[in-house]
């Protein structure tokens, strides 16, 4: 009779990519005009979440 087994293995070494946060990563990729594009994206992209959550509550699940 085959076993399944799972061996857990602790690894305390965190990879070279987790040594700086994101944001620092990436400063200076984007230009100005292209940041502020991206930002009124993002915020229409919010707006549109939050209208469509608070239509659901309002109206249901459609």
């Amino acid at each position: 009779m085959k076993k399944n087994m799972l061996k857990i293995v602790k690894n305390d070494n965190k990879p070279a990519c987790h040594e700086k946060k994101l944001s620092e990563r990436f400063a200076g990729c984007l230009s100005n005009a292209r940041t502020e594009e991206l930002q009124k994206e993002l915020l229409q992209i919010r707006d549109e979440w939050e209208r469509d959550i608070f239509l659901q509550k309002l109206y249901g699940k459609q």
